[in-house]
Formats: C-alpha cells, sequence, structure tokens
C-alpha cells in the first residue's frame, strides 16, 4: 500500500512540476504528502528534506503564522521526534501548536494532534508532568467531540505512567493509572 502511495504522489510531483514548476504551492503541497509516506516507511532523512524544501517554499510566500506553516511545523517537529532530536522536534510542534491554536483555537481537533504530539515528547524528554499535561488537554477535546483518534491518547497515557512507574518508585498506583489508560484505549 505505501508503495502505491508513494509512486502516485512521485508521479503527481513530477506533473506539478513539468506543469506549475518547482516555486508552485501545489509541488510544495504534494512534497509535505510524500514526506509523510517517507516517515511512515523509516526514511526520516528523506522526509525531512521534503518538508524543510515545503517550509522554506511556504516561508518564501506565506504569513509566519499562517495554518499551513503550523501543518508543516507539525510533521516536520512529529518526524524530529520519531529521529530522536528532542529539541528541534519540540521547537517546532510548539511553534505550530501557537499557530493551530490562534487559526482553530484551544479546543479544535487539530491542536489536539499538537497536544499529543507534544504529550509523546515530553515521555521520551522526562518532563512528566508536562507531558501529561498536554496529553490531559488533548483528552479534553477529542472527548468533547467524542473523536475515534482519542485511543491513541489514552496509549500514550499509559506509556507516560508507565514510564513515571519504571523511573520512579514503584508506586502500584502509576502502574493501575498505565494499565487503566492502555484498557481504555482498547
Amino acid at each position: 500500500l505505501w508503495g502505491i502511495r508513494k509512486e502516485n504522489l512521485i508521479r503527481a510531483i513530477n506533473i506539478y512540476k513539468l506543469r506549475r514548476g518547482e516555486e508552485s504551492f501545489e509541488y510544495a503541497w504534494s512534497r509535505a504528502h510524500l514526506s509523510a509516506v517517507y516517515r511512515d516507511l523509516g526514511n526520516l532523512d528523506e522526509a525531512i528534506d521534503l518538508l524543510k524544501g515545503s517550509l522554506d517554499f511556504y516561508n518564501k510566500n506565506l504569513p509566519k503564522d499562517h495554518v499551513i506553516q503550523g501543518w508543516i511545523k507539525f510533521h516536520l517537529g512529529s518526524t524530529y521526534r520519531h529521529k530522536g532530536d528532542r529539541e528541534m522536534a519540540m521547537k517546532l510542534l510548539s511553534e505550530s501548536l501557537a499557530i493551530n491554536q490562534k487559526h482553530y483555537g484551544k479546543s479544535h481537533i487539530k491542536t489536539a494532534q499538537i497536544l499529543n504530539s507534544l504529550g509523546k515528547l515530553g515521555i521520551v524528554c522526562q518532563t512528566f508532568e508536562k507531558s501529561k499535561e498536554y496529553l490531559e488537554n488533548a483528552l479534553k477535546v477529542y472527548s468533547i467531540e467524542n473523536h475515534h483518534d482519542r485511543y491513541k491518547v489514552y496509549e500514550a497515557l499509559g506509556d507516560l505512567y508507565n514510564e513515571m512507574y519504571r523511573r520512579g518508585d514503584g508506586n502500584r498506583s502509576i502502574m493501575s493509572k498505565s494499565l487503566e489508560n492502555f484498557q481504555k484505549a482498547i
């Protein structure tokens, strides 16, 4: 499936390049979508290069706080998180959060996606209280909408409490919170 998606996106990029040129919104947008395929396939450097190229184009052609900038920064920050570059991931995800909150508000699904990503990053960075805050805020938004992706937040909360248990004093109530969230995710 990923191979077919990758092949079709590459074909679309070539068409946009031929008909609209490399300095077109369509070219930049399709390259950003191709980056998601590369990220999911584990080609993180290729994904980062594509997203950086798109971000450069949008920086030249859109205001810095345009919602498309926020979308690109979210995906670039998430890719850096997968790569293990915590500092760059935090910078980009925080910028994306500010843009999305300004554009959509604090109670929008797109904002919740970024909060969830920041929460996951907090687990890796071992900033557990901040991670918990991000994840609980994401869960509030998903719950308001009764959104199907709230299981992702429950999984992240399960991971958070599990990591707190592993790094902490072995408090059984922490472990039960982990299991409770994993059960909610299921």
